[in-house]
């Protein structure tokens, strides 16, 4: 896979997760409140846990990446980590701007779509080669 495909298998990783999010509003909405207050006692289990299913997720995601276009002097996987903590953050951030009264998230898709496609030219324009 090129590094142009990489960046659109991003993309679309992140429209999957919108049309989930859309599709099954309900279960969001409990996943999310699930996480941001787990209680104490299982709080170390979980976030294990998630973290397993996280990774595996991952590598398929960023399976057959092409490095050779990444530019020279750069680690290939920490550039990678902040592409991908750069977009989690990014619909974290998002998700607490845009939450109504009730806990619902008010999704913008063309919003979002546009944000995401401004941080990924950013991202290739510090990672990739000219």
């Amino acid at each position: 896979m090129n590094i142009g495909d990489f960046f659109e298998r991003l993309k679309n990783w992140q429209v999957a997760k919108l049309n989930i999010f859309e599709k099954l509003s309900l279960e969001s909405k409990f996943l999310i409140r699930a996480f941001s207050d787990i209680p104490e006692e299982v709080k170390e289990e979980v976030l294990k846990r998630y973290q397993n299913y996280a990774q595996e997720g991952f590598k398929l995601l960023f399976a057959n990446i092409d490095y050779s276009k990444f530019r020279d002097g750069i680690d290939k996987n920490k550039a990678v980590e902040t592409i991908v903590w750069t977009l989690e953050n990014y619909g974290n951030k998002y998700m607490k701007e845009n939450m109504d009264n009730e806990g619902n998230i008010v999704i913008d898709t063309e919003r979002i779509l546009k944000d995401i496609d401004e941080y990924l030219e950013i991202l290739k324009y510090g990672c990739i080669r000219g």
